[in-house]
């Protein structure tokens, strides 16, 4: 199954680096934005992001936040945190899943 597994922004050539199998390259039409004081995306590290193809929406989450973000525009469409459903500070999201019908997300804690 050629699924998604890993991706890389390169910021120096301008491209994104995704791979399943085998690596693809997609060099990018426009530069990135750089990150200035209006930035209102994650602010923690990464742990997970997969692409919906039902929305063309690609989902993103640090440890605690979860962020809706659409292809096209690269503008938020929805996010929310769950740092309250947590139980303490070690709790935290892992992971990232769609149903078979890419119609609910899944999120998976420790």
């Amino acid at each position: 199954e050629n699924k998604l597994t890993a991706l890389v922004c390169d910021h120096k050539h301008e491209s994104i680096v995704c791979g399943a199998t085998y690596p693809v390259v997609w060099h990018l039409q426009r530069p990135l934005p750089s990150q200035s004081d209006s930035y209102r995306g994650h602010t923690k590290p990464l742990v997970s992001a997969i692409y919906n193809t039902t929305f063309h929406h690609v989902v993103s989450a640090d440890l605690d936040t979860v962020i809706i973000w659409d292809v096209d525009t690269g503008r938020q469409v929805f996010s929310f945190c769950l740092r309250h459903l947590l139980g303490d500070d070690d709790d935290c999201l892992v992971s990232l899943s769609f149903d078979q019908g890419e119609r609910r997300l899944l999120v998976g804690t420790r």
